[in-house]
């Protein structure tokens, strides 16, 4: 088992080409790996090797660039060494470029949430660096020299973000300045609408999301307060599921926890409605 170990520390450093000489000889010398960023304003590194050696590299490093403790540090394990070799980088003067990651998961459409759980399906490098991208505007050039620990540092605050989401059904949503309404009475719903959500069920509910949403959210036609009647349903929503791609990620997942209960109460009236129209049938 291998040790990964990141850490950053803001402190003003001096003599940089003769501490990227000692902290390189040491990393060989304690076959460590990975790689370490000094700068003028401070040190930022993701190492891996084994416990013992890592413990005392750790320490070298603080006594060579003369500080106590770290801003900030994460550890974690691998069954294998995840570096190919020791680097020791001066991060060159420049101009500091800032970026922006997602405020909320509201701010997530639900175009964008189709491509990352599309994201899932490759290596988990390819759904980091995919994940990163959609959600903030970081150039992906710029992803891939991320250090370990800042990618999930990253990550971590997206998955803080999703699980912080609010669950609760938003009934009515506005979407390029036209309002839907979520279906107001389950218990009315008709056999073509319970036809295509089982078939968007059946085809895999990630990649029916729009026509799913499309079937449960329809244009308000009239609205009294919190009370509106939405358009009937024909079946044809082939440029609704378009529209719905434009729903948050938020907006869909609490679709998706109330339509859970959808579900049950749907198992729970078709029997009964079509045994109410069978003897309707038999009494014509």
């Amino acid at each position: 088992m291998f040790d990964v170990f990141g850490f950053y520390k803001f402190k003003k450093l001096t003599s940089l080409k003769k501490n990227k000489v000692l902290l390189h000889d040491y990393l060989i010398k304690k076959n460590i790996r990975g790689t370490i960023i000094i700068a003028s304003e401070g040190v930022n590194a993701t190492i891996s090797g084994k416990t013992s050696d890592l413990k005392l590299t750790i320490t070298k490093i603080k006594k060579i660039l003369d500080f106590k403790k770290f801003d900030s540090e994460n550890i974690s394990r691998s069954k294998f060494q995840p570096f190919h070799k020791p680097k020791v980088k001066i991060k060159k003067e420049g101009k500091v470029e800032s970026f922006n990651l997602i405020n909320s998961w509201a701010d997530v459409t639900l175009e964008t949430w189709l491509k990352l759980i599309d994201f899932e399906t490759g290596t988990k490098t390819e759904e980091a660096t995919e994940t990163i991208a959609a959600l903030s505007d970081i150039p992906k050039k710029l992803i891939k020299e991320l250090s370990l620990s800042d990618v999930a540092v990253i990550m971590s605050k997206v998955g803080e973000l999703q699980a912080k989401q609010d669950t609760k059904l938003k009934r009515i949503i506005e979407i390029n300045g036209v309002e839907y309404g979520f279906h107001p009475d389950l218990d009315s719903i008709s056999l073509g609408e319970y036809a295509d959500i089982e078939q968007f069920i059946k085809n895999g509910i990630d990649s029916s999301l729009p026509e799913l949403m499309a079937v449960l959210y329809r244009p308000i036609k009239l609205k009294k307060n919190d009370i509106y009647i939405i358009d009937s349903y024909d079946g044809d929503i082939r440029l609704r599921a378009e529209e719905m791609k434009q729903m948050s990620a938020e907006q869909v997942q609490s679709a998706l926890v109330f339509f859970y209960t959808l579900g049950k109460v749907l198992s729970e009236i078709m029997p009964l409605y079509l045994m109410e129209r069978l003897k309707e049938t038999k009494t014509q």
